[in-house]
């Protein structure tokens, strides 16, 4: 591969996932980070400082890239994704970069709360800014559903979920094994959207993660507002795209069987 890439949110679940891949391929990679560069950092890679909330550093970031890999992401600041988009496109014009893969959502356009809202927005920025792109949407992560699964149960060992949710995690390994085969092919547009191998109930998940984590009481109740128009109908699930092959309860196996088991 030999390309000049730049990966922003290269130090993410994902990035740090891809950036190995597209070392190994021949890329030069480049990460952009809002904070200053490590002191453990690869010398190998290089490091541009570059914010999504401000202008400042996108020009030097893009410079002499050839592709862009777009993960960065600032979810529960309002605006701050489309806006920092919009930096990073009007950079990208000027250096002539030949190609943005941005990762996304499954769902993104059914959905009424404002981080998917600012997703799909971003899509849209992309898909009209004239650069050549393309665009993958994955459902839920391993790593983020584990996420969310610890702090609901942090304090207590009573965890209220969401009545009537389906999720369809996937590997973020996986994810981004998918976004280096785009980066290596011609820009595509809209790819198909990345699911994992199976659908589960919340409950379902919760059960087989406090298995392992320690027993919790679960509880579930409705959950009306926001997210819930979306996963309750199933927006968020891609059924006849199921391209992972990690299920949630072998990735809690590989990764949690050893994690230190708290008692609230």
């Amino acid at each position: 591969m030999n390309q000049r890439l730049l990966v922003t949110g290269g130090r993410g679940t994902l990035g740090k996932k891809l950036v190995p891949l597209l070392q190994q391929a021949g890329g030069t990679v480049r990460i952009s980070s809002r904070n200053p560069q490590p002191g453990d950092h690869d010398e190998n890679i290089e490091w541009v400082q570059a914010s999504l909330e401000s202008p400042s550093g996108w020009v030097e970031a893009v410079m002499d890239v050839d592709t862009i890999v777009h993960l960065a992401s600032t979810p529960f600041k309002r605006g701050v994704d489309v806006a920092g988009t919009r930096h990073l496109l009007d950079a990208a014009k000027s250096a002539d970069v030949k190609h943005i893969v941005f990762i996304s959502i499954v769902g993104v356009d059914k959905r009424d709360w404002f981080f998917y809202t600012a997703k799909h927005d971003c899509e849209k920025l992309i898909a009209d800014s004239g650069l050549p792109f393309s665009i993958l949407r994955a459902t839920q992560f391993h790593d983020f559903v584990h996420m969310l699964l610890n702090d609901i149960f942090l304090r207590s060992a009573i965890g209220f979920l969401p009545r009537g949710w389906r999720i369809q995690p996937i590997d973020s390994g996986e994810v981004a094994g998918l976004l280096f085969d785009a980066v290596r092919q011609r820009p595509s547009g809209r790819l198909p959207d990345a699911g994992g191998p199976e659908i589960l109930t919340v409950k379902e998940i919760a059960a087989t993660w406090t298995a392992v984590m320690g027993q919790r009481r679960i509880i579930s109740i409705p959950f009306p507002i926001l997210m819930g128009k979306a996963f309750g109908p199933g927006h968020n699930l891609a059924p006849d795209q199921r391209v992972g092959r990690i299920t949630w309860a072998d990735w809690v196996a590989q990764n949690l069987a050893k994690a230190p088991k708290d008692n609230p």
